[in-house]
């Protein structure tokens, strides 16, 4: 497929959507994993419901990556070429970021808190 073609692009692809997914790690994991901590305690029954939210995320991600990367690959794209120098000078920083904050996310949570610490004091009387 055009995995076999092009590996180095399907693998920062595979970064970009298991980012996505919010695997550990990975820079979306501790925003989903917050949300659902947080929302586990007050709404319970919408928390379960919002996971079919993302087991449908993870088939499209994971389908659309088959489907992409790992079928038979498209004649038109026989004379593709993987990615070059200049390319990469672009996309490594930001899997490095996707990394470091999947890793150690106190930079950025620091950075929205006094925000969140607001936006909790004006919604929870609605709901406590």
């Amino acid at each position: 497929g055009l995995g076999a073609k092009v590996p180095l692009y399907a693998a920062f692809v595979a970064m970009a959507f298991f980012a996505g997914l919010g695997l550990p790690a990975l820079s979306g994991f501790i925003s989903e994993a917050l949300c659902f901590i947080g929302g586990f305690s007050v709404f319970r029954t919408l928390t379960i419901i919002g996971t079919l939210g993302i087991l449908l995320n993870a088939i499209y991600f994971l389908r659309s990556y088959q489907k992409i990367f790992m079928g038979p690959l498209n004649e038109k794209y026989k004379d593709l070429s993987d990615i070059n120098y200049r390319e990469l000078i672009c996309i490594i920083p930001l899997a490095i970021i996707v990394l470091f904050f999947g890793v150690y996310p106190a930079p950025l949570l620091n950075m929205i808190s006094p925000a969140m610490d607001g936006i909790i004091k004006l919604i929870n009387p609605l709901f406590m």
